[in-house]
């Protein structure tokens, strides 16, 4: 029906749980971040999604409202300013993969969807969005298929 799927144009953030506790890479280390406290979890995943930079992010209600945004390894020559009101917490420009486990967080990874030329033109022409318009156009194939991570 809809031949291959070259990515046109990014449309959208959505995000994956990734498991309970701190975000790290899959071997456990602690990739680069910035954090801050007081806020609400929404406004932890707005500040990620506002930010290209955000690969993703864990809050915790518990230990002081904790929200906690991780730097994509693409921004290790290029590291972003601090967002007013976080704080700096150096680790490795490494993607995260994994969780610790501690309870009182929760880790979300940041996923972008990529919409093929007829998802486009179906966007375009319906003003659908694009998991919509996906499976309008492929079925309905699971979301792994409609969105990358990014």
């Amino acid at each position: 029906c809809c031949g291959s799927r070259t990515p046109v144009l990014p449309q959208g953030v959505m995000y994956q749980f990734v498991g309970t506790g701190h975000c790290q890479d899959s071997s456990g280390a602690l990739p680069y971040l910035f954090w801050n406290l007081g806020e609400s979890q929404t406004q932890c995943e707005a500040d990620c999604s506002a930010n290209d930079w955000c690969q993703a992010f864990h809050f915790s209600s518990v230990a002081n409202s904790n929200c906690a945004l991780f730097v994509s390894p693409a921004y290790s020559s290029n590291i972003p300013s601090t967002p007013s009101g976080y704080f700096i917490t150096s680790g490795i420009f490494t993607s995260v993969g994994r969780v610790n486990g501690d309870s009182d967080y929760t880790c979300f990874k940041k996923q972008q969807a990529m919409l093929t030329s007829q998802e486009a033109d179906c966007s375009a022409q319906t003003g659908f969005d694009a998991k919509t318009c996906c499976d309008l156009l492929q079925g309905d194939r699971g979301l792994e298929q409609c969105w990358t991570t990014g």
